[in-house]
């Protein structure tokens, strides 16, 4: 038999067993009393969470960065295949980082030209201030302006261009578009041309009626003056003789009038009627001039007309204009110069706007004008030059004046005279050309090609 004894309670030992029993049965925990355990799941959820998120942010920078590189793609096959002219330039230096291929052929340089040298490769120089101003001052705006310029060449073209401010790899950037629209100004210029042409030739017809008409009236009075004057001369030829006995005789004695005596009459009109018949006579080639203009202008077309005669009866009409504005006015027309085809009315018309051009640009009465006429064999045609000690022309108005686009400036105060000029050395299929020294005067050159020999005048 065995019998189970118990041990002998001990209070401090059974409180030291009780103590470590409760130990082993509570789980660990961290220092905010949060078990363990759970703070390693959520240090696990967490990771999760961030290892997702970067994923995430990862993936957002992937598309981000190929919509960019999509973006730039688009921007530069844009920039690249764009009909229009583009420069891109930095707007605190001026300095242009790139230039499409449609620039490359407005202005003839390439690129690398274009982005080594800048805006003075076709930007006159005078013209580069106002023009970087413009482009990168707080005036730039997307406002359509008009620019000159000068491509590799050396032609002159005109283009409208407009500046923008974008945003293009982290930076800001000015892009500059051109289109050239000197064709444009052309075509505009042209058709101005021609509505002022119809209106020209309307309104020279109506005036050669109406000078027809008002040199038959002039001739027949004025044959009636010379008539009469001649008559009158004739007639105190035959009466001084007997008057001059009634003096003697008599004395003094009124004649024309009580204010008037025989003593001061006979000194007055042996001055007075060869006067009157010498002014008769010149009002009479005046006339004639005019008559054969007009018989030139009849409606036979390209009839031959003789170039020095048009240019000394045009100087004749002008005279008073002349003597007001020069005293140095000298006509150097070359002898057996051949007649030209033309219209004899128009021609005259043409030198007389050169003419009063080349008097209103004489800055004083001592400045002098020649007008010269030669023979070009080589051009089978006559030249005539008109060149004046005026104040001259810039290069800018020079081009301008060698360029339809002229025209265009009427509407701005240009001059219609210098447009009528054109348009009727178009019509005799001949040539204009100016060539002027600021200070120092212009020289105008018209040609016109030689007649028919069989039909000249």
């Amino acid at each position: 038999m065995i019998v189970r004894v118990s041990s002998p309670h001990i209070p401090g030992r059974d409180m030291a067993r009780q103590k470590r029993t409760q130990t082993s049965q509570t789980p660990p925990q961290g220092t905010d009393g949060i078990p363990r355990e759970d703070l390693e799941e959520r240090v696990a959820e967490l990771s999760h969470e961030l290892s997702s998120a970067l994923v995430r942010l990862k993936r957002e920078r992937t598309k981000r960065n190929e919509a960019l590189r999509e973006s730039h793609e688009v921007f530069q096959q844009f920039f690249d295949q764009n009909d229009e002219a583009l420069l891109v330039f930095q707007p605190d230096t001026g300095e242009i980082v790139d230039a499409n291929p449609a620039a490359s052929g407005l202005f003839g340089y390439g690129s690398t030209e274009l982005t080594e040298k800048g805006l003075s490769l076709f930007v006159e120089a005078e013209e580069l201030h106002n023009f970087n101003q413009i482009v990168t001052g707080p005036e730039a705006s997307d406002e359509a302006r008009i620019l000159s310029y000068v491509r590799k060449n050396g032609e002159r073209r005109i283009a409208a261009f407009r500046v923008k401010a974008i945003r293009l790899r982290d930076s800001d950037v000015m892009v500059l578009s051109f289109r050239d629209i000197s064709d444009e100004i052309r075509t505009k210029a042209e058709a101005r041309v021609r509505q002022i042409a119809v209106t020209y030739s309307n309104r020279m017809a109506s005036l050669g009626f109406l000078l027809a008409g008002v040199a038959h009236e002039i001739s027949g009075l004025n044959n009636r003056v010379m008539y009469n004057a001649q008559l009158l001369s004739d007639a105190w030829r035959d009466a001084l003789p007997v008057l001059e006995e009634h003096f003697r005789q008599r004395g003094d004695f009124p004649l024309g009038g009580p204010l008037l005596t025989f003593s001061e009459m006979r000194e007055a009109i042996p001055k007075l009627l060869p006067e009157t018949i010498e002014s008769g006579l010149k009002i009479k080639r005046i006339v004639e001039g005019l008559a054969n203009a007009l018989r030139d202008e009849s409606g036979l077309p390209g009839r031959n007309v003789d170039v020095n005669r048009i240019l000394r009866y045009t100087a004749s009409t002008l005279s008073d204009h002349i003597q007001k504005r020069t005293e140095r006015f000298a006509l150097d027309l070359a002898e057996e110069v051949p007649p030209v085809r033309g219209d004899a009315l128009k021609l005259e018309h043409l030198f007389a706007n050169l003419i009063l051009n080349a008097l209103q640009a004489l800055p004083s009465r001592n400045c002098g004008i020649l007008i010269s006429t030669h023979y070009r064999k080589d051009k089978n045609a006559v030249e005539i030059r008109i060149k004046d000690e005026g104040a001259g022309m810039s290069k800018d108005v020079l081009s301008a004046l060698a360029q339809d686009s002229f025209v265009g400036k009427l509407e701005a105060g240009g001059s219609l005279g210098l447009l009528v000029a054109h348009m009727i050395v178009r019509e005799h299929r001949g040539t204009i050309e100016f060539d002027s020294d600021v200070g120092k005067g212009t020289t105008a050159t018209v040609t016109i090609p030689l007649g028919d020999a069989t039909t000249s005048l």
